[in-house]
C-alpha cells in the first residue's frame, strides 16, 4: 500500500522560494519519480536536467493512503 510524501525542491531561480510537491509511492524510487513528474508539470524543475535535482527533503505525511 502507498504512503503520502512530501518532497521539498530547490527552485532552479534563485528569486523564488523552494517548492514543495506531495506525492504517494511505495519505495523510495517510486517516490523521487513520481515527484520529479510531478515537479516538472509544475514548472518546479524544468529541461532534461529534471531528473538529476535532488531534494532538499522527502518526509513521511501519512502512511497507508
Amino acid at each position: 500500500m502507498p504512503h503520502l510524501y512530501s518532497v521539498t525542491f530547490k527552485f532552479n531561480l534563485p528569486i523564488r522560494p523552494n517548492k514543495t510537491v506531495e506525492v504517494t509511492g511505495e519505495n523510495k524510487e517510486e517516490v523521487l519519480e513520481n515527484a520529479h513528474v510531478a515537479a516538472s508539470k509544475r514548472g518546479v524543475i524544468f529541461g532534461e536536467y529534471a531528473y538529476n535535482e535532488k531534494p532538499l527533503s522527502v518526509s513521511l505525511v501519512k502512511e497507508n493512503v
